[in-house]
């Protein structure tokens, strides 16, 4: 299917009929588990999905090409997909762990607080963060997760660790960088900073063979 033919079936009651999905409550657990979602409209801010939300865990997911609010808190998303998903500014990740997601090309503007991220992709993703900088990124890790030819615009990153990433051709720009520290990241240079208010990033010592 195109990204079109993804986008239109949202209209078409048969296939809503066919999803599994409740379109007048929220999901259980086990609901959530394995779903289609491509090309899903307004996620949590629209019809069909007004009432989506994710608990505590979520698995197989895919929302790519789609757009709305996603929001997890104390949970944890594993093997989902949000390529060239577009995040609605309500969108808040809190305490959550995020395992082998995929956020590549994906548009992101949200509040991301304490979280974990391990073997996630935000290739080619674009992080846009509002004219003063009011979205972005505290107290965070990520691991092995990988950032190239991303670019990053008005957003802040806030004492948050990367470790073992992949950070070629990363682009941050006019953002708020404090308590950036990094282990044995691939790519990584102080040019990836480009403008904005940034405090030296700093080195962790490397992990013990």
């Amino acid at each position: 299917m195109t990204k079109t033919q993804l986008r239109k079936r949202w209209k078409n009651s048969a296939f809503l009929a066919s999803i599994g999905i409740p379109t007048d409550r929220a999901p259980s657990e086990q609901e959530l588990q394995n779903l289609d979602l491509r090309g899903v409209p307004k996620l949590s801010n629209g019809d069909p999905l007004w009432h989506f939300r994710v608990g505590k865990s979520a698995l197989n997911l895919d929302f790519s090409y789609g757009d709305g609010v996603f929001s997890i808190y104390d949970g944890k998303v594993t093997s989902t997909k949000f390529v060239e998903f577009k995040f609605d500014r309500a969108s808040y990740f809190r305490n959550s762990v995020f395992v082998s997601c995929d956020f590549e090309r994906s548009q992101l503007r949200m509040l991301v607080d304490g979280c974990i991220f391990e073997n996630c992709s935000f290739e080619l993703s674009a992080f846009v963060g509002g004219p003063f900088c009011e979205y972005g990124i505290r107290r965070s890790i990520f691991r092995k997760c990988t950032f190239r030819s991303s670019r990053w615009d008005k957003t802040y990153i806030r004492a948050c660790q990367f470790v073992d990433c992949d950070l070629t051709r990363w682009q941050i720009i006019d953002s708020i960088v404090a308590g950036f520290k990094h282990q044995q990241c691939v790519g990584f240079d102080v040019s990836i900073f480009i403008g904005g208010d940034v405090r030296p990033p700093i080195e962790l010592p490397s992990l013990q063979p």
